[in-house]
């Protein structure tokens, strides 16, 4: 058990050394970040005014942390259903932009 403290403690430091557009944030992370609720996180993504999660492979999936950050901004700043979505849209295509230029 104190090995994996340990372990814990040093993803942390870790992640902390990556700029944070390249850090992924499980659910736990995106739950505690934006306050929401695993059921109303996922009907967000639904309605497109979240943006959905990458696939990290097998049953692994994550939200980049910029991403969250952008929405979280968006929802303190007021923004209307369809600004959020206009939001994700862009989000999900830049990311798709970014996707290409890897290939």
């Amino acid at each position: 058990m104190h090995q994996e403290n340990q372990s814990i403690g040093f993803q942390e430091r870790e992640a902390a050394k990556m700029p944070e557009s390249k850090r992924i944030l499980r659910l736990p992370q995106v739950k505690a970040i934006t306050g929401l609720s695993r059921s109303t996180l996922y009907s967000r993504v639904a309605a497109k005014s979240f943006p959905k999660q990458i696939s990290l492979g097998g049953r692994a999936a994550g939200w980049l942390e910029s991403e969250v950050f952008q929405i979280v901004d968006a929802y303190a700043a007021g923004y209307t259903l369809e600004q959020l979505r206009a939001l994700v849209l862009e989000i999900e295509s830049t990311r798709k932009g970014r996707q290409g230029l890897q290939q």
